[in-house]
This record gives C-alpha cells, structure tokens and sequence, in this order.
C-alpha cells in the first residue's frame, strides 16, 4: 500500500516532494521519487511497506530497463504470475509483488491487467515509447486522480496531491456536486473540481509525452460478464477448495495480518478460512452501545471458534475520530460508517498494518435487502396506481426511529417511489432526499434523469441491473473509498478476499435466478461453502456496519462539524435540520452529506 503520484511534462522536483508531504500517512516507511529531466517526468511514491519489505522499494524498473513504475496496491496472485514469468526467462531480484506487475506488463504490456488477482492505482513510464500508462484495478480498491493542464498532467492518490501545484485550477463542479447530494458518494470520471478527474475501475490511460494528448480503454467492464484468461479458467474444482487457496494468497504479507469480524455471513466465511489455515489468528470487532447497531449480540456458538478482540465504542473519542477525518478528507464520500471504521482500525494499528475483511459478499452473492425489495416492488406494481398512491400517503407519516434500518423507514422508502421505472428503484431508494427535495436544494429545476442517467441502464434484468449498481458505483466509490481512506488514515493495508477476480468470474457467470432467494439470505453462497457456513447463520439478520449518526448530529455536536458559510442552502439546511430533531423526518444521511461537503470545501480554502 502506498501514495502514487507524479508531474508529465514539466521538470519540478520541489512540487513532486509537496505532493508527497501531503499524503505521508499512505506510505510513511519510504519516500522515493524518480526525475528524467530530459523528457520532464517526475514521479513519486509513498511506501507502507508489507511485501518484500527491505527490497520492494519504488520507483521500480524492469527487468529489460524499458518501464518504470510507481505503484500502490497489492497483487495477490503475484506468485503464480512470477513462476509463469520465470518459466520465460525473466530473472527477478526482489520478491515484491511491484517488481511481478512492472516485468509483468514488460512482457504482457495491457494483457497484463486482465491477468491480475488484486487491487491497485498504478504508473508506469514507458520509455521508449515515450509514454506514461495510468490504470485502476477493475473495482477501483485504490484511487488515482489526475488534472490535465495546457502543457502538463499531474496525478496522484489524494486530491490534496494535485492541490499542491499554484497554477491548479479551483473551480468547483456544481454538477457533481448536486450527483454527490443524490447518491452521497461520486463516481468517476467526477470530482469537486472542474479540472480535476477520477480514472474509472479498469481503466487504462495513455499519455503522449510529445503532445501531452491521452488516450483511453477500459480492460474489463463487469456489464460483460466474467473475464476468462490464462490465468482465470472456469475449471471443475469445488469452489470451496479455491477459495481455500485465495485465502491463502490474500494473507500473504511480511506482518501476520489480522481480521475484521462482524456478524455476517461474508466475514464469518473468510474469518473461518483464516482461523482454519492459523488457529492463533485474531479478530477484531466493534461493539456499539446502541444496541439496534450493535453485531456483537448476534454472535451465536458458532462464533466461539474465533480468537475475538472487542472494543467499545468510545462515544467521547468518536467525537475527535470525526474531527480527524474531516480534517483530512479531500474527496465526497458520505458514508458515516467511515467514523467506526477508522475508530476501529485505529485501536488495531499497533496490532498489526493488514487487516482482512467480508467486503464484497453482497454484491457477489445479492446480500443487500434492496434485492428482495425490488423483487416485492415488482409484485406490487401491478396493483392500481391509485392504491399505491393512497398506501403511499399513509406510509409516509409513519413515525421516525433512530434504531438501525427501522421497519418505520423502510417501509417510508419502499413506497416512497414505488411508481418509477424499477430500473430506477435502486439509486431512489439509495438517495438521501425525495427527487423533488432537490429542485429546493439547490433552487433549480430537475428532470429525475440528471441523478440516475448514470445507474439504470446496466442490465435488461432488473436484479442484475442492482447488481451491476452496486459492482460499479456503491461498491468503489462509497465502500472502497470509505475503507481505503479509513485504513490509510492509520497507515493500515486493508485487504477482502471476496473482492478477488474468482469471485467476481463466479457470480456474473451465474443466472440472476441462481443467485437469488427471497426466502433464504444468500443462496449461491450457502450452497457453494455448505461445508463451511453452519445453517444457524441464517438465523441471523442481516446487518450492515452502520454508525448511530445521531451522535454527531445532535443540538449538542452539529454546531462543531457544519462550516455554515460552505452550505449551499442555509434555508434548507435549517428546516431539515428542524425536522430531523422534532422526528418528522429522517434526513439524516442528507445532513450527514452537508457535514461532509462543508468541510471538503473547507479544506480546500474554498467558499461555495
């Protein structure tokens, strides 16, 4: 895990080291740059070092001394790639997975991509070509920026990063801005700026050192279906039994890692398989005093075979946890659950710098109750409008909870928009506002297409059309980018086996009707780890790591995290705040969002 970042087309070593200053907490062991003053390329990288630790030092070159590389991520399937590459008479001089990827595209060049098991940002200069390659893993794990200016590109692993050069363009982007108040986090190719961009997942972009022109690919869009290789076969094996192996090559590391557990299928699945391979691995667990966010009390027997560490949340520290984030968050991203999740790996952090974790099982396997819920909307929608309009009206009025997911609020949601288009459902019901709340917001009008133009055209299938929502855009940009900025807050390597290329193949060469159930959580799941998942799991409710916002957002608290000046609509904002406190409404991940925005435009020196 690292920072990656970089200058095209001008000389400027004091600017390539600003960047690095900035984003020090992603690679605190090593800093190291490369300049090639002649063709103006100065590239750089921050090092957490976890894998080869004494020699997997970047920049990197090849074997052949054409390519150079800066890369942040790890790839998991390095060793196979490696004796695959050896077998061609590639000589190797580190065990790093750094040096893999740069011999590896020396060989392959962009097959190279298609041919990996794991999760990167990645440079690379190729020079004799006279070119830079930029390129994401296939679900954006790791992020990359970049701001194309007249004569020159900068990129870079933290927004904060490009912020560094004087002639940076700070023109906010209203229209990602409004997409960030719709689905509370902002997909790629957006960011808060005008000029600055995010490489998409599986992406690859060519830069051209003469003209500074770019060219771009996408090497796998998930919307295809699985991408079968050489190195990515559908075979006849027991799933089981490879996913045994993809354990073992997520846990490789120089530092013993360590486990995320919650009470999920997904985390107990890959907790079992790390506690069978070392019955003195540990695991770490969040408790929450409010009980309806709390896992804890849903671990039954079965959880006993784990090594278990459970903390508290500390409501007193969430507080400065809070602060500490906003303080250093310099992209949108509105899930709260980033608060306990840094509280978390901030008391594992002198434990260990990897942690492992379930996420991914969701997508793959249709966790997520938004499945069942559309396959109940696609029932009910055959009942007369009028009927729907009328259950409607009374279920709004249903009374607000602050528990976790409240029967109340889900039902308030269901029939909140039960009468669009069900490819739509999906980013409606995700949405923090109604659609009509907008035109308030920010005091224009809106047709419902400018929000989930982006979302609703994936798949024929409705089911695989969520599906595909949450692989492309929740899963990236809220999640990942939740998790990735958490954990290298705390100079932490945060890994998810269930994220891997396998499982990924698995699902999406799976009829949607094998995937799904209404009446059982996760069928393909339970039947392909059968021996591995006891059925009394099933008795336990889905439950995602949600954070009590409400301990940020009360009269007590909300004062020290809203910058007034940053919100677009002080009007607005006040009223929902009024509602939210006298329970008319829950609107508290749309504040939450506010609380966000505020600060990230604060940080930039930036007023709205």
């Amino acid at each position: 895990m690292c920072a990656i970042f970089g200058i095209i087309g001008e000389d400027n070593p004091q600017l390539i080291r600003m960047m690095s200053k900035v984003q020090e907490f992603r690679g605190p062991d090593k800093q190291n740059f490369y300049f090639d003053k002649e063709n103006k390329i100065n590239l750089g990288n921050n090092r957490l070092s976890v894998i080869d630790i004494d020699n997997g030092h970047q920049p990197m070159e090849s074997y052949n001394k054409e390519f150079i590389i800066v890369f942040n991520g790890t790839i998991f399937n390095h060793r196979e790639l490696k004796s695959y590459l050896s077998n061609k008479g590639i000589r190797f001089n580190t065990n790093s997975d750094t040096e893999v990827f740069i011999n590896g595209y020396a060989y392959w060049r962009e097959d190279m991509f298609n041919f990996i098991d794991g999760m990167w940002a990645v440079s690379i200069y190729d020079k004799i070509k006279k070119e830079v390659i930029l390129s994401r893993d296939y679900l954006g794990q790791k992020p990359l920026f970049y701001e194309v200016q007249k004569n020159k590109i900068l990129f870079s692993s933290q927004v904060s990063g490009i912020l560094q050069d004087k002639n940076f363009n700070r023109q906010l982007d209203h229209d990602s801005i409004q997409k960030f108040y719709f689905s509370s986090f902002l997909q790629a190719p957006y960011s808060p700026f005008q000029s600055i961009k995010q490489l998409k997942p599986a992406e690859i972009i060519k830069i051209n050192l003469k003209n500074i022109e770019i060219k771009k690919d996408i090497f796998w869009n998930l919307k295809n279906g699985p991408d079968y290789n050489q190195f990515f076969k559908p075979n006849d094996e027991t799933f089981d039994l490879q996913f045994e192996k993809i354990i073992k090559n997520y846990s490789i590391s120089d530092i013993k890692p360590a486990g995320l557990l919650s009470s999920g299928l997904d985390s107990y699945l890959v907790n079992k398989y790390l506690t069978k391979n070392d019955n003195t691995f540990r695991t770490f667990t969040l408790s929450f005093k409010n009980k309806s966010f709390d896992e804890v009390k849903n671990f039954n027997k079965e959880f006993e075979i784990f090594n278990k560490n459970i903390s508290i949340l500390n409501e007193n520290e969430i507080i400065e946890d809070t602060k500490h984030i906003l303080k250093n968050l310099d992209h949108l991203c509105g899930d709260s659950s980033i608060v306990p999740t840094y509280n978390l790996i901030k008391k594992i952090k002198n434990e260990t710098k990897v942690l492992i974790s379930g996420d991914g099982g969701d997508e793959a396997f249709l966790g997520y109750i938004i499945f069942k819920a559309l396959y109940g909307a696609k029932k009910i929608k055959k009942i007369p409008t009028f009927i729907l309009n009328l259950v409607k009206v009374i279920t709004n009025n249903l009374p607000v909870s602050e528990t976790y997911l409240s029967n109340s609020f889900k039902i308030k949601k269901f029939f909140q928009d039960i009468n669009s288009d069900i490819q739509n459902l999906t980013p409606l019901w995700m949405a923090p506002l109604k659609i009509s709340d907008y035109d308030n917001l920010f005091d224009q009008e809106f047709s419902q297409d400018f929000f989930y133009k982006d979302f609703n055209k994936l798949s024929e299938n409705y089911l695989k059309n969520s599906q595909l929502y949450f692989y492309n855009y929740y899963l990236p940009y809220s999640v990942l980018f939740k998790t990735d900025f958490a954990s290298m807050l705390n100079s932490v390597e945060y890994r998810s086996p269930l994220l891997s290329k396998n499982v990924i193949n698995l699902s999406l060469s799976q009829k949607i009707e094998n995937l799904f159930s209404l009446t059982k959580q996760k069928k393909f799941m339970m039947q392909i780890f059968k021996r591995q998942i006891p059925n009394s799991l099933n008795k336990i409710p889905k439950h995602g790591f949600a954070f009590p916002k409400n301990l940020i957002i009360n009269k007590n608290n909300i004062e020290k995290f809203i910058i007034e000046e940053n919100l677009i609509n002080k009007k607005f904002f006040y009223k929902k705040l009024e509602n939210y406190f006298s329970k008319k409404e829950d609107c508290s991940q749309y504040l939450w969002n506010e609380i966000i925005y505020t600060n990230v435009i604060n940080n930039f020196n930036i007023n709205s």
